[in-house]
């Protein structure tokens, strides 16, 4: 939970980064950069759900103790059905439940450690039954398409223009491509 305390020793992240460079995802998914053994140094949102829905469960199983694997999983729990795009009445409730046990763990685990976050859970389960859908109101998409054209190389004037012909310059590729 911090350098005093960790849950995972540098050893153990380095054997988790080994198991997640191991996993086969399809393209679709992405993959997790190569920054567990830094404490996952700016992972954007959506890397952070794919490594908290996919593949902290397999990485980390035989890592961390019974009770803190258990709060973990909870936690994993809730964010694999609320990140769905359909989701039935009865999975928001179960999700409450779960929401309710991880942070009774917390509570217990890591008392020293909980923050106004932790209170903001407890609110999801209603945002999602007044607004809809977490895939609606969460911005991973944007945060994703963000980190592209991020990636674009500009010369710092007329940014637009230049992001827009590499834009266009990308989907003819694609289209060569397909026509081969």
């Amino acid at each position: 939970l911090d350098e005093e305390t960790p849950l995972l020793s540098k050893a153990a992240l380095a054997t988790v980064q080994k198991r997640v460079d191991n996993i086969s995802v399809p393209s679709s998914i992405g993959r997790i950069p190569r920054k567990i053994a830094s404490n996952f140094a700016s992972l954007t949102a959506d890397q952070w759900r794919n490594w908290t829905t996919l593949f902290s469960p397999v990485a980390s199983r035989d890592l961390l103790q019974k009770e803190h694997l258990s709060c973990w999983l909870k936690f994993v729990n809730v964010c694999k059905l609320l990140c769905q795009r359909i989701i039935t009445t009865s999975e928001i409730q179960q999700a409450e439940d779960l929401i309710n046990s991880f942070l009774e763990d917390v509570r217990v685990l890591y008392p020293s450690h909980i923050t106004p976050n932790m209170h903001l859970h407890l609110h999801l389960c209603d945002c999602i039954r007044l607004v809809g859908l977490v895939p609606s109101f969460w911005l991973f998409g944007f945060e994703r398409m963000n980190g592209v054209l991020g990636s674009y190389k500009t010369n710092k004037k007329n940014v637009e223009v230049q992001v827009m012909r590499r834009v266009l310059l990308d989907l003819e590729l694609d289209k060569s491509a397909l026509i081969k």
